[in-house]
């Protein structure tokens, strides 16, 4: 009776053992930093010298049960240069999302990009550079906290995305936001969407199209912020030349009380899966920021 009992614990520990490893947990961090010769600064603390390039630090973690997955994200952004707090105050988490994904789709809760930024600002926009000061011109909003999200599977190459602030005042007021992508073939993608809310600030809208083939990359996108007040009309192109080398320019004409045609030149190479050095230069019409940096990730 003792040898069976003896096994029959061995059994339960072991059971237990295997569900408790089943958790992936994954750290992870960037260090992205440049070098930038100009002595304004719209940030208020990335002066000349060495600067931060948006570095950040996280975790996630991830279970498989059953037909689902789920997952935690935790992401902070850090400042190597200490020219930024280096806290956990709410501006500076990026991250903080709890979700679950399966044959429906992905429906998560906390602080995460919106899909409207991933889709169209990035996704066929300009926010494809290295340094802190880039070509992107972008609504106002980036990520949003206490919402909300969804983002259904692909079907026939159509892919809808959304979220819901539950927040009741603020700058994220009732906010919601609808976005689309279409892959019409393997070489063009189109994406468009919209936000809406309690305040003007938060009615945004955009479109786009992405042409990609033997290592060409060309992006249109037109973003309207706060409701007509700014206006954007953002092109872009990237070519990589081999494996480790990239180049990429961008050019924006921006439509509002100070309009402006900044533009960005920026060269990449990757020295391996971690390591990427890079040089660019932004021009706002006012000021021009010759960046050299590396992103370094762990």
């Amino acid at each position: 009776m003792k040898l069976v009992k003896s096994v029959l614990s061995a059994s339960i520990l072991a059971a237990a053992a295997q569900t408790a490893v089943a958790v992936e947990i994954d750290p992870y961090a960037s260090l992205q930093i440049m070098y930038v010769d100009e002595t304004y600064s719209s940030a208020g603390y990335r002066d000349k010298g060495i600067a931060n390039s948006y570095s950040r630090a996280g975790i996630k973690a991830s279970e498989t049960l059953d037909d689902l997955t789920l997952n935690y994200k935790f992401e902070l952004a850090v400042d190597p240069t200490n020219d930024a707090d280096n806290d956990f105050s709410d501006s500076n988490i990026r991250a903080n999302v709890i979700s679950v994904s399966g044959d429906f789709g992905n429906l998560a809760y906390g602080k995460q990009n919106i899909s409207i930024y991933n889709n169209v600002v990035y996704g066929v926009g300009s926010d494809q550079f290295y340094g802190y000061y880039t070509g992107f011109e972008a609504l106002g909003t980036t990520r949003i906290d206490n919402a909300v999200f969804y983002s259904s599977p692909e079907i026939d190459g159509m892919t809808i995305s959304g979220s819901f602030s539950l927040e009741d005042s603020g700058t994220y007021e009732d906010n919601k936001e609808l976005s689309v992508t279409y892959q019409v073939n393997d070489s063009i993608k189109v994406a468009a969407g919209v936000m809406d809310g309690a305040n003007t600030a938060q009615e945004d809208m955009g479109l786009g199209i992405q042409y990609s083939k033997d290592g060409l990359t060309v992006n249109a996108a037109y973003l309207d912020k706060d409701n007509g007040a700014t206006e954007y009309l953002n092109l872009y192109a990237g070519y990589s030349i081999d494996d480790a080398n990239y180049i990429h320019a961008h050019v924006s004409d921006v439509d509002s009380t100070t309009d402006s045609t900044p533009f960005t030149l920026g060269f990449a190479h990757k020295y391996d899966a971690s390591l990427t050095v890079f040089a660019e230069y932004y021009d706002d019409d006012s000021n021009g920021y010759p960046q050299v940096g590396i992103h370094y990730n762990f």
